[in-house]
């Protein structure tokens, strides 16, 4: 299942990493937080107890105490399930077999490429071969 994504504003630091042998490049490989909007669209944030207030106006004060576990009545443990159903994290990925970079999250989204189908794909942390070379590692 295909999930559209839209990016709120954010000030994420970018981590890149670049083949050791070829000009393959990735500019940003740190995790997304994002919230499923009432739509079913992922909206990128920088804070989900935030983006949980506009989206459904839920107190984001209450979201916080329910993330981090100050708040455990039943009421809370609803609102945790919500909140985890309706949230997640992308992390980029790369194709080994054609190469095509592409975010999506482990828990929740199909592993396989989006653009050629290979379930031969990798989660980019650096240290991986170069899926444009095949003869580099990317770091």
């Amino acid at each position: 299942m295909s999930h559209p994504q839209t990016q709120i504003a954010s000030s994420h630091s970018h981590h890149a990493i670049s083949c050791n042998h070829c000009d393959y490049h990735v500019s940003n490989i740190q995790p997304q937080a994002y919230v499923i909007d009432p739509n079913g669209k992922r909206i990128s944030t920088d804070s989900i107890s935030q983006s949980m207030t506009a989206l459904y106006g839920i107190n984001q004060q209450l979201v916080e105490a329910v993330m981090t576990g100050e708040n455990e009545d039943d009421n809370a443990k609803a609102l945790h399930q919500m909140v985890l159903a309706l949230s997640g994290k992308l992390y980029r990925h790369n194709c080994q077999q054609c190469a095509n970079q592409f975010s999506l999250n482990p828990q929740k989204d199909n592993h396989a490429c989006p653009h050629c189908w290979s379930q031969n794909i990798v989660q980019m942390n650096g240290g991986e071969q170069c899926p444009k070379c095949q003869q580099g590692e990317l770091n």
